[in-house]
């Protein structure tokens, strides 16, 4: 399903339905924020799993492809050009792409 973007001054603001998938290529330098709902983030080269929630950001810090999707239900994101101030979530502990089970 297409998602619908609206555009504004200084940001875009999309709004995703349940499964919809966005691709935002050359990511590096942007942010994405979450204002509904809960959005999956994934990157080229990145093994992290970065899953926002409303009201939480992300500065995407990888050349290349970035893939948003709503996968639990619709969800807003804005997605704007970072800068040295912008709130972004960190993912020091580990994530799922970081664990191998034993066998």
């Amino acid at each position: 399903m297409q998602s619908k973007a609206t555009p504004s001054r200084a940001e875009l603001v999309v709004y995703l339905a349940e499964g919809d998938l966005l691709d935002i290529d050359r990511g590096l330098g942007f942010a994405v924020t979450c204002r509904e709902g809960t959005v999956w983030i994934t990157q080229t080269g990145d093994p992290r799993d970065i899953a926002l929630s409303a009201g939480q950001s992300f500065a995407l810090d990888r050349k290349g492809l970035a893939l948003v999707v709503a996968p639990l239900g619709p969800a807003v994101i804005a997605v704007t050009q970072a800068s040295a101030d912008t709130r972004s979530l960190c993912f020091d502990a580990p994530t799922a792409g970081d664990l191998r089970l034993a066998g």
